[in-house]
């Protein structure tokens, strides 16, 4: 029985120091594990601080960029006005110049000049009438050449007058409309839509002889077919298509001489 128990108790204590042993080795491994946490933290903390300076650099560098691009067209464009600027000037004082040494210009500008202009003295005034002047006849020379064309181009061009023959006449009504004038002494011109003007066309002496100005589609103004050997005409008359047909609305005036 004192054996069993010493066995026992032989038996805790191993239990216990395996128990301390156990427990020393995870406090001492929670002790090597939290340092390295706080470690992974301060590292992140740094790269975020990186980036935060890395984007501001980047900020900084595009606003430097823009301003020196804003900068360099304003730049480009003050070069620019100023070359017009100079040019012009130039320009104008290079047309004074040649008004002062050319006597002939000079005597065509002295009577609109003041007196100073006889002591090559110009005033201001004087300046602008002369390049005034000396503009507005480049001008008229530039745009001269294209009024002419315009005023070329744009002159009426009479289009030629499309003629029609009538035949096949009874009373008023012509049977049909041909493009040739053999056996007609009338013809169509002017269409719009459905009328049509009408007038005498053909061998005078054979009309005249055939007697074809009957009342139905032409007033003899004058003359008579006895003593006529020509035909005068004085104002056309209007015909009005029915169908295949033309039907006399107007008749035609004519002179018999």
């Amino acid at each position: 029985m004192g054996s069993m128990k010493k066995i026992l108790f032989s038996i805790c204590m191993v239990l216990f120091l395996a128990l301390h042993s156990m427990a020393r080795d995870n406090k001492n491994k929670d002790s090597t594990s939290n340092p390295k946490s706080q470690s992974e933290q301060n590292e992140d903390v740094l790269k975020k601080l990186q980036n935060i300076s890395k984007q501001h650099d980047d900020l900084k560098k595009r606003g430097f960029w823009s301003i020196c691009g804003i900068l360099g067209i304003i730049l480009i464009a003050s070069v620019i006005l100023i070359v017009i600027v100079y040019k012009k000037a130039k320009g104008r004082d290079e047309i004074v110049e040649i008004v002062l040494k050319d006597l002939r210009i000079r005597k065509a500008f002295e009577h609109q000049l003041q007196s100073s202009a006889r002591t090559s003295q110009l005033t201001e005034r004087d300046i602008n009438l002369i390049v005034g002047r000396v503009l507005e006849r480049l001008n008229e020379k530039e745009t001269k050449p294209s009024s002419q064309s315009s005023g070329s181009n744009s002159s009426f061009i009479p289009s030629k007058t499309v003629y029609k023959y009538l035949k096949g006449k009874t009373g008023k009504i012509f049977s049909r409309v041909e493009n040739t004038p053999d056996d007609s002494f009338f013809r169509l011109s002017n269409e719009n839509e459905d009328t049509a003007e009408f007038e005498f066309s053909g061998n005078e002496e054979e009309a005249i002889a055939r007697r074809i100005f009957r009342e139905d589609i032409c007033v003899i103004l004058s003359g008579s077919y006895q003593n006529a050997r020509s035909v005068k005409m004085i104002t056309p008359g209007k015909a009005k298509r029915i169908g295949e047909q033309w039907s006399v609305i107007e008749p035609i005036k004519i002179k018999l001489t």
